[in-house]
């Protein structure tokens, strides 16, 4: 990293707080991505446990099973990234105690699976923390190519990551490598932002305004 990025390109990474909200196919691996790219301080919040159907989605192992998502992908960034300070929450997040939870994070990564809830996450964040970089997700579901993910600016401090639309199901929908290259988009963003760029290009194929941004 250091043949690519300044001092100060690499230090600003390192004082870079993420919180990620989510810890499936897509908030796993962008959670695990940022560790390697340096970012020093996370908070992990899921409230569900690793089962082993999980493990050929998400980046988790078969020694996790049982345990907590929060709690095993603490233990996998700090084994990537041995300096992160990495703080969890394992009780589901809403509006009672977002505001204290999620304080201090200027950059928030939502990973749900469901776009209702995606919709709801960003409006009560935004409600709380107005100047708060929220980087969402959609349309995954219906993903049956990852050459179709994209990056959206959707607002002043909104972001989607997704399939630029929506086909018809096929056999191959929801396949995992639109999960990582979505992630990868998520950890892009992040990326961006904590190195102080917020000029995002719409050429993204996303629609002007995304499904779950409605």
């Amino acid at each position: 990293m250091a043949e690519r990025l300044s001092s100060n390109e690499q230090r600003r990474i390192r004082q870079g707080k993420v919180a990620i909200v989510g810890l499936g196919s897509v908030g796993s691996h962008t959670a695990v991505t940022l560790a390697r790219s340096g970012v020093g301080s996370f908070l992990l919040i899921d409230s569900s446990v690793v089962e082993s159907d999980d493990i050929p989605r998400e980046y988790f192992f078969t020694k996790h099973i049982g345990m907590l998502k929060a709690e095993a992908m603490a233990k996998t960034v700090n084994e990537v990234n041995p300096f992160a300070e990495v703080r969890i929450f394992t009780q589901k997040l809403d509006e009672n105690n977002m505001a204290d939870i999620l304080k201090g994070f200027s950059i928030i990564v939502e990973a749900f699976p469901c776009e209702k809830s995606s919709v709801a996450f960003t409006e009560a964040v935004h409600s709380f923390f107005p100047q708060t970089h929220v980087i969402s997700m959609c349309g995954l579901g219906d993903c049956a190519s990852a050459n179709s993910i994209g990056t959206k600016k959707a607002g002043k401090n909104l972001y989607i990551c997704g399939a630029s639309q929506k086909k018809e199901r096929t056999k191959r929908s929801g396949l995992l490598s639109c999960a990582m290259v979505c992630a990868g988009h998520q950890a892009d963003v992040a990326l961006r932002l904590l190195l102080g760029e917020e000029r995002f290009s719409d050429e993204s194929g996303l629609p002007s305004k995304p499904p779950c941004a409605s």
